[in-house]
């Protein structure tokens, strides 16, 4: 009798202990494996952007779609609902979530839900994670025109000068140099503005006096910005101007107040022939955070091409005189931050007019999630 009480008594211990080992296998499954997930941050094209991986464990058909949100610093960035819920094949999943964001300490934080979940199904992640502070750039540009195509020797021409801040710090020291010009005067509806700050452009209006005898005006402009780091940028940019000689009399003498035949005067005083017609060129396009594909487009007259790049990487060159020159940019092929449109204008020889250099910035701000990667 002894004997079989204890053999009871051993089988009824060994079925608890199967039911106690059971539990913890119960309660891990479909649930969202905190100590797996992680949070990482680091700079994509210069913008800090953080990186959130959610780990999903052993999760039935029946489990799904899971629906959810994600929390960046207390605010909802992400929500999974409806037509957006997740759901997979497999019973394991991994969530790839991706945010630009500032320099410093942030907390992100998961919160999910599915079909079937009960308390004891973890459903909740949080992570902090800190964001380095993007490298200081310092970074200026010059592009200087002609106003007259051509102008005759001995008379006053004129310039346009636009100086860009290109970096990602403010000049608190800032020169412009253009030795030849007799005057520079400010322009421009931010003539009035004392700071040079990132994305700026500071623009001026130049005259320069010519000689009888001069075939052409060349003119060159260069700027030096300088930020607190004492770090300096300098660029220059030339613009030339063919000159022709005042007509003259049988006796030598050019008569006043008259103009040769078939010429009408100059915007300086001189004399433009009538077939010649000034290159002139404009680029437009949004600016901002950008996330849809955009036309950035340059309009103008005389003009003989224009070459378009993104970032430095030629894009497309149209060649030939049209009314608009446009090329298509989706902002989702390029990475996170700002990102420059250049146009290089070349316009016909016979306008006299020195290639010209448009830029054009967008920024493109933030990302949804990454593709998911399935681990089981």
């Amino acid at each position: 009798m002894h004997l079989r009480f204890t053999r009871a008594a051993l089988i009824a211990a060994c079925g608890l202990f199967a039911v106690l080992l059971a539990v913890p296998a119960a309660a891990s499954a479909h649930q969202v494996n905190a100590a797996e997930s992680s949070a990482a941050c680091a700079l994509v094209d210069g913008t800090p952007t953080v990186t959130f991986t959610v780990k999903f464990e052993s999760f039935a058909d029946a489990n799904k779609p899971v629906s959810g949100t994600i929390m960046l610093d207390g605010t909802v960035v992400k929500t999974y609902a409806d037509a957006t819920a997740l759901t997979w094949a497999g019973s394991d999943f991994t969530l790839v979530f991706t945010e630009a964001t500032t320099a410093g300490s942030h907390v992100l934080r998961g919160d999910f839900t599915w079909p079937g979940k009960t308390a004891e199904n973890n459903g909740s992640v949080k992570k902090k994670v800190e964001c380095p502070a993007p490298p200081t750039t310092i970074g200026i540009t010059v592009d200087k025109a002609a106003v007259e195509a051509t102008a005759v020797a001995g008379t006053t021409v004129n310039f346009t000068i636009a100086v860009t801040n290109t970096g990602s710090t403010s000049f608190v020291q800032y020169t412009l140099s253009d030795p030849s010009c007799t005057t520079v005067t400010r322009t421009g509806a931010n003539a009035g503005d004392t700071g040079f700050d990132p994305g700026d452009v500071w623009t001026y209006a130049c005259t320069m006096a010519t000689q009888a005898g001069q075939t052409s005006a060349d003119n060159t402009a260069t700027a030096t910005g300088t930020n607190a780091e004492g770090k300096s940028a300098t660029a220059s940019d030339s613009a030339s101007i063919p000159l022709t000689q005042p007509a003259t009399t049988p006796g030598g003498t050019t008569p006043a107040g008259t103009t040769p035949a078939g010429t009408t005067p100059s915007p300086g005083g001189g004399v433009l022939p009538e077939s010649v017609v000034s290159g002139r060129a404009h680029l437009r396009g949004p600016s901002g955070c950008i996330d849809t594909a955009f036309r950035a487009r340059v309009t103008g007259r005389s003009i003989a091409s224009v070459t378009f790049y993104v970032d430095g990487k030629l894009l497309k060159r149209i060649s030939g005189e049209r009314a608009t020159y446009a090329i298509k940019v989706k902002p989702r092929g390029y990475g996170f931050g700002r990102h420059r449109v250049v146009a290089r204008v070349r316009f016909v020889a016979a306008s006299g007019t020195a290639p010209r250099t448009l830029r054009l910035t967008f920024r493109r701000c933030a990302q949804d999630e990454g593709a998911p990667r399935f681990t089981g």
